[in-house]
């Protein structure tokens, strides 16, 4: 593959090493001899793969049979923390951990 893609590292629902592109989310499928590592879409509809070779994406193959399914990674992050600081927090009102975290949010990403 001839330009960047960019992925994350993550987890499935079950606490299995993932990737995701976008709004899409793969999970391992195969570790091939060559080191090239195969990930399948988790939606089960759908054909979707990539092909890692030394943490670069090499092939991505398939058409996604089906709506997008996750926020965007870096919005994802925000969202998650929000839920950690709102189950650790419990004194705290929702709309003060909400600024909190949108603020830091904004400063990172402006």
């Amino acid at each position: 593959m001839d330009t960047h893609t960019e992925f994350y590292w993550t987890k499935t629902q079950r606490n299995a090493p993932a990737i995701q592109i976008g709004t899409d989310l793969y999970r391992i499928q195969k570790q091939n001899k060559n080191g090239s590592i195969r990930f399948t879409c988790t939606d089960e509809r759908c054909n979707a793969s990539v092909t890692m070779i030394e943490n670069k994406i090499k092939f991505i193959r398939g058409i996604h049979r089906h709506e997008e399914r996750m926020l965007p990674f870096h919005i994802g992050e925000v969202v998650h923390e929000f839920r950690q600081a709102a189950v650790s927090e419990i004194r705290t009102p929702l709309p003060q951990i909400y600024d909190r975290i949108t603020k830091k949010f904004v400063c990172i990403n402006i």
